[in-house]
Parts: structure tokens; sequence; C-alpha cells
């Protein structure tokens, strides 16, 4: 957001459309979204963050999508993945000049 602003103030770049967040964790999108009582007790922690964040969706700064676990594109790149998970990931993700990572899996899983 703050790379969106600057551009904005130093007439760079008009960016109208709200930055899409993709998230995994639909009890946060229900929190932010005002579907969830806030008066838990459990929420007691959540204070001037998720006032920041509810400000910034209800100004249309940013979009909370939900998008499942297993097609976030992070996890895959931080978290440890089987060889095969992270080659079929990374395929989609390259130019197809580069799709010789399937040929790279199957070389390393097949090798004697």
């Amino acid at each position: 957001m703050w790379l969106k602003q600057w551009c904005h103030e130093c007439d760079l770049l008009q960016l109208d459309n709200p930055i899409p967040v993709h998230e995994d964790n639909q009890s946060c999108i229900n929190v932010v979204k005002g579907n969830c009582n806030l008066n838990n007790k459990r929420m007691k922690h959540v204070n001037i963050q998720l006032h920041f964040i509810k400000e910034a969706v209800k100004n249309n700064m940013i979009n909370l999508i939900y998008t499942p676990t297993a097609d976030m594109l992070a996890d895959f790149l931080t978290n440890p993945v089987v060889l095969y998970k992270y080659c079929l990931k990374a395929s989609c993700y390259l130019p197809s000049s580069l799709n010789s990572l399937t040929d790279l899996q199957s070389r390393l899983l097949h090798s004697d």
C-alpha cells in the first residue's frame, strides 16, 4: 500500500484497483469483514492492526481473497516440499522456455 501511495504522490502511476491480498485463513477474512463477534476474549489481543486492515478494505485499498493453502505461491517457496510438488508448482510460474523442470524432476527421480 505504501508503494501504491508513493507512486500516486509522484505521479508515476495511477493505480485505482485495490491490492489483492490472498489469505488462506477464513476466520481472518470473517473478522475483517465484520462477520465475527469482536467481544470474544480470544480477540482482545487484536486491535490496532485489525482496524488498519478494516479501514483499508472499507476504503477499497485492498481486497481480501480466500485462497486455499495448497494454492498459495509463498508456501512452496518457504516450506519444505517434495521435489515433484516443487517442480509442478514452479513450472506454473515460469516462462515456457524454463518448463524443463519437469524433465529435471524425472531425471532425478529415475536416476540409478
